[in-house]
């Protein structure tokens, strides 16, 4: 009996720890439809693919994804969205930077001319802003194509990182 009550209660308590943990989100497959109305699937999507999302609301209540491209902070804003911060229909990724030697309008004209996808502008402070919009209203956009998208927008922070680097001298 000794050695049944020994085992026993470790056995409990992992079927009662298995039992009460919360279910892993299913894999998005590449033809899965996301759209921006769930947020905590693109959040759970972004972790599948490889990023460190965090699942938070802005200064509204409308949904926002904290996470980072190419060893930059950026944020995943829901827009589009109903009073209540539900039914969003579109995205913008965005990334800020903060610069000592302000770009002028022609370096950000020239980003704008050769990198298609993304807009850069520069903030009240003269510093550099990259926002690249997505509607992702019903039905969706596959996980896929929006892989794509994620990874080009990765793409031109590097660009913009590389820029403003060369243009601060570092």
């Amino acid at each position: 009996m000794g050695p049944a009550r020994l085992i026993a209660p470790p056995l409990f308590a992992l079927a009662l720890l298995l039992a009460t943990a919360p279910a892993a989100a299913a894999p998005v497959a590449e033809t899965e439809l996301l759209t921006a109305a769930d947020p905590s699937r693109i959040a759970a999507w972004l972790q599948q693919i490889g990023y460190r999302p965090e699942l938070t609301t802005d200064q509204t209540g409308d949904p926002r994804i904290v996470v980072g491209f190419a060893g930059v902070p950026a944020s995943l804003w829901f827009n589009d969205c109903d009073e209540d911060g539900g039914g969003c229909d579109s995205i913008r990724l965005q990334v800020g930077l903060l610069t000592d030697r302000k770009l002028s309008l022609a370096a950000v004209n020239a980003f704008n001319n050769q990198w298609r996808f993304g807009t850069l502008s520069l903030d009240e402070e003269q510093d550099p802003l990259l926002n690249y919009d997505l509607w992702l209203s019903k039905p969706g956009m596959p996980a896929g194509l929006l892989a794509r998208n994620v990874r080009q927008f990765e793409a031109l922070v590097r660009e913009l990182r590389d820029m403003v680097n060369a243009h601060e001298g570092r």
